[in-house]
């Protein structure tokens, strides 16, 4: 949690998760619960998936925020 905990203060109605290139970052059962819990829908997706879907939203005016795993 602590490390999304600016994406919490912005606020945003979508959080886009990039998963690192081939997907193999995993995220917590409770980092996502405790997302929904704030009223955040998540998608987790491969990172260059994931970054045209932040794009396809965000140029949908959809108040949406990303985090990318570069790393794999």
């Amino acid at each position: 949690v602590d490390e999304v905990a600016d994406i919490l203060k912005a606020k945003p109605e979508y959080l886009v998760i990039g998963s690192g290139s081939f997907g193999r970052m995993k995220l917590s059962k409770q980092l996502i619960q405790h997302l929904v819990d704030c009223g955040i829908q998540v998608s987790v997706e491969p990172s260059g998936t994931a970054i045209e879907t932040f794009n396809r939203m965000d140029a949908d005016g959809k108040n949406v925020a990303a985090a990318f795993h570069l790393t794999c």
